[in-house]
């Protein structure tokens, strides 16, 4: 099964993508839903595919979980405890075979390129003028089978809502 786990801003936003380091990555901080998302992706097995994006703002392994790398270069160096995946259709076809979940936690490229079972989405209200856009076309094919309470943290409001087929 494959799971998508992803917070969006109204417009779908992502991350923001600059020259500058301290623009790159998530415009909101929201410490609850960073836990949230730890505790999520340790679920059905803790698999869990990054981008090359995603991987260089985080830097490091998934503790407790199995990290893969999403890339076209074979010889890219990774952090320790990081497995590069270069072959996405035979990767996919090797966790169906071995009967593993596998959560896809961005970036942008990742997203597009799989077809979610579930998604876990955070909504995060507001535009954040991101660059890096989660495909909204994902949902029209799944229904919302849970929508939780409105949350507040650090001047943010952001809700959880469960996707399936």
């Amino acid at each position: 099964m494959i799971r998508h786990i992803v917070a969006v801003d109204d417009a779908y936003g992502i991350a923001r993508v600059g020259t500058d380091q301290t623009q790159t990555g998530i415009p909101w901080d929201i410490p609850d839903d960073l836990h949230h998302f730890h505790d999520m992706t340790k679920r059905f097995g803790g698999h869990v595919l990054l981008g090359s994006g995603t991987m260089e703002v985080i830097g490091h392994a998934l503790s407790a979980r199995n990290t893969y790398l999403l890339t076209h270069n074979p010889e890219l160096e990774v952090p320790d405890g990081v497995v590069v995946v270069t072959d996405l259709e035979q990767f996919l076809a090797d966790m169906e075979a071995q009967r593993k979940d596998l959560w896809i936690a961005g970036g942008e490229a990742p997203y597009r390129a799989t077809t979610p079972d579930e998604v876990y989405l955070t909504r995060v209200s507001g535009s954040y003028n991101c660059n890096r856009k989660y495909p909204e076309d994902t949902l029209e094919t799944l229904r919302r089978v849970e929508q939780f309470p409105i949350f507040e943290q650090n001047g943010y409001s952001y809700q959880y809502e469960l996707y399936r087929k």
